[in-house]
């Protein structure tokens, strides 16, 4: 009888654990890493359940100190994200970039600065390049934060765009001034404000 299957009740509620994670505003990619993470944990906690004899409490224990360790080591990453984004947004550009980036026409000098400070704050690498899905969020943010009364450029927008602009050697990445010419036509497609640049 299926009743009496341990295995197989370990196996489906790590399952509808794993599922039970999954969110409507993420890509299927991220959110067949963030099941199968989850369906990892929720079977590490079952299997708790059963070494307990059936006591949830110490399943309760474990979940809190795990969220605990994931919410604390989340803010110190975001913490030294913001930092190094601080310090990258203050600095001045090196110069073979600044030449680049003096041939842009610069019209809202305060929206310039807040996509320079965006491009830092989604440079998770620290490699002052952005990956694809570093651009996709960074512009998502740009359109949420300043953007409230027009919607997000599409992301396929976006996809079109980066490929355009985008340079690196086997993997394509984004510098500044790519990402702020990319920024530039998203703005003329998508006004933020009446700026460009």
């Amino acid at each position: 009888h299926y009743s009496d299957n341990v295995a197989l009740a370990l196996f489906l509620q790590a399952l509808l654990f794993g599922l039970g994670h999954a969110s409507p505003r993420s890509n299927l990619t991220e959110n067949g890493i963030v099941m199968s993470l989850q369906a990892v944990n929720g079977f590490c906690f079952g299997l708790l359940y059963i070494l307990s004899g059936g006591d949830i409490v110490p399943c309760m224990i474990a979940h809190a100190i795990y969220d605990f360790q994931v919410f604390f080591l989340t803010w110190v990453s975001s913490n030294d994200q913001i930092e190094y984004a601080d310090r990258m947004y203050l600095e001045p550009f090196p110069q073979d970039v600044q030449k680049e980036v003096s041939k842009l026409r610069v019209t809202d000098d305060k929206l310039f600065r807040t996509c320079k400070r965006l491009f830092y704050t989604f440079d998770y690498d620290k490699n002052k390049t952005l990956s694809l899905s570093e651009v996709r969020r960074g512009i998502s943010y740009l359109w949420l934060e300043l953007g409230r009364s027009s919607e997000a450029p599409p992301e396929k927008n976006v996809d079109d765009l980066f490929k355009s602009f985008a340079k690196g050697e086997g993997v394509e990445r984004m510098r500044f001034p790519e990402f702020a010419k990319l920024f530039a036509v998203l703005q003329k497609q998508n006004p933020i404000k009446a700026a460009t640049i």
